[in-house]
């Protein structure tokens, strides 16, 4: 059973700068957006005591990002964590009704080498392997199988190309945290980035690595001239995504719980690397310590189980953010 807890947001630091509705496992923050004028985005913790020492790990990750001349900026943490591990602590763990996140991507966009109107996605197959022997082919065509079962949704013409692994660092986040090189985020849209070890869970939260299953970074654009929003969405500009997934827990392929389900996890995590947030109500019953999903949806803020197929709420929220692109 997993649980996901969208924890960390970056907070509006003045006032005129355009609102966004951005949501957590736990409630609403309807006040949030880009950086203050420093370029540095303000993060709020919303589940005191579990993310309170990522908020300041994003913080670092911004002070390097500056020291090294990038103009992008983390906005966003997000992971998703084995339920059963004592990591919630609310009988209502989550009711999230917005299917949209705060920052999108933009058609063409010349800064991030846009494949026309395409997203696309690489796996880096250098660290594709998973504990205890799920080998890096494997995990590479469940994680395909994932962002087809997205491109397969007939309500939009969005194209998710796959872009091969050239060997190059193509990530930035292992980097960042002390885990390797500083590499190269434009190589891809989205950047399943593979399978870190424990130290790399336990330097994002304590005791990381024993309960977070896999975690998404999403990065926006600095451009204070228009609000970091060049198109005029009312959304922030979306750089990049990197996506990893936690080598200290046990994976498998077609499992259900512990060994985790690498397809369903990478299902899960696509939607956000597509600018999906959580959906439905999820309820623990005392009696007997069940989750309820209400609907039952890829994007709960917790997956209670083996899950290969979008349901309804997935496919509305999938057309609703990509009905009319590229146009808007």
């Amino acid at each position: 059973m997993w649980e996901k807890h969208r924890s960390i947001v970056a907070r509006v630091a003045v006032a005129t700068l355009l609102p966004l509705a951005v949501l957590a496992a736990c409630d609403r923050e309807p006040t949030t957006g880009p950086p203050n004028a420093t370029g540095f985005p303000e993060f709020s913790v919303r589940k005191k005591g579990l993310g309170a020492d990522v908020g300041g790990v994003l913080v670092t990750m911004n002070q390097r990002l500056e020291a090294l001349d990038f103009n992008v900026r983390v906005i966003s943490a997000e992971w998703l964590t084995d339920a059963g591990s004592g990591h919630h602590a609310q009988a209502v763990v989550a009711d999230d009704r917005n299917v949209e996140l705060g920052h999108h991507w933009v058609a063409g966009d010349v800064r991030r080498a846009a494949a026309a109107n395409s997203i696309t996605y690489l796996v880096d197959a250098g660290d594709g392997a998973a504990n205890p022997d799920v080998t890096g082919g494997q995990t590479e065509a469940a994680i395909d199988r994932a962002v087809a079962t997205w491109s397969g949704v007939p309500c939009v013409s969005l194209g998710i190309v796959k872009l091969p692994d050239t060997g190059a660092d193509p990530d930035i986040v292992d980097g960042l945290l002390g885990f390797g090189d500083v590499g190269d985020p434009f190589l891809a849209d989205i950047t399943h980035a593979g399978w870190m070890p424990a130290a790399f869970f336990d330097a994002l939260l304590v005791g990381g690595s024993e309960y977070v299953l896999s975690v998404t970074f999403s990065f926006i654009f600095l451009d204070p001239a228009t609000d970091h929003d060049i198109n005029g969405d009312g959304k922030l500009d979306t750089a990049f995504r990197e996506i990893y997934y936690n080598n200290n827990l046990t994976w498998g392929i077609d499992a259900d719980a512990n060994p985790f389900d690498v397809e369903t996890v990478a299902l899960h995590e696509t939607g956000h690397g597509l600018s999906q947030g959580h959906f439905g109500r999820v309820v623990r019953t005392d009696a007997d310590g069940m989750l309820h999903l209400d609907p039952l949806a890829v994007m709960n803020a917790a997956l209670a189980r083996q899950l290969h197929s979008l349901q309804g709420t997935d496919r509305a929220g999938h057309c609703s953010i990509w009905h009319g692109w590229p146009n808007d």
